[in-house]
Formats: C-alpha cells, sequence, structure tokens
C-alpha cells in the first residue's frame, strides 16, 4: 500500500481487483487520517498518560490473543494458530 497526502488529507495510491480490497484500503485511509488528526492532542499526554494507555492496550489484547490468532492464520493462510497466539501474547505483554 502506497500513501500520500494531500492537502493535509492522507490518501491510499494502489491498485486493486476487488470491492473488499477497495474497502480495506478506504478503512486503511480513514484510519491513518484520523491517527494523524489525533497527534495535537497526543503529543500534551504526560509519559504517565502514555504509560495508562499503553497498558489497558495490553489489558485489552491479551484476552483476544487466541481468537485474533486464530482470524490472522484463518486470513493469510500463513503460519498456524499456536504460533500466532503466542506472537500476540509476546507483542501485548
Amino acid at each position: 500500500m502506497i500513501f500520500a497526502r494531500e492537502r493535509g488529507q492522507l490518501s491510499v495510491v494502489a491498485e486493486t481487483g476487488t470491492a473488499n480490497d477497495q474497502a480495506a484500503l478506504a478503512e486503511a485511509a480513514d484510519k491513518g487520517a484520523r491517527a494523524h488528526a489525533a497527534l495535537p492532542a497526543m503529543r500534551t499526554l504526560t509519559q504517565a498518560d502514555v504509560d495508562r494507555i499503553v497498558a489497558a492496550m495490553s489489558r485489552a489484547a491479551i484476552p483476544e490473543a487466541a481468537r485474533l490468532g486464530e482470524l490472522a492464520n484463518r486470513e493469510t493462510g500463513y503460519g498456524n494458530t499456536t504460533d500466532k497466539t503466542t506472537k500476540n501474547l509476546f507483542a501485548s505483554d
């Protein structure tokens, strides 16, 4: 995927073959733009604020590790669910 910035907006520049690809690219572009718009607010956070956010993300991700490992394996066909779950747990802790 190639991202481009035009007039302060992020957009995705890519060739795709299906409506699902187009929807996924549009969703990615929207999320990228929303993240970019959040940067000014994030720059005002203290380290303690960031630590609280990261801890909450970890607490939310750990119980979902197996489900997300299964989804990743099913979607990509790569690896296996057990290894993907282990990777998710490692990345979340």
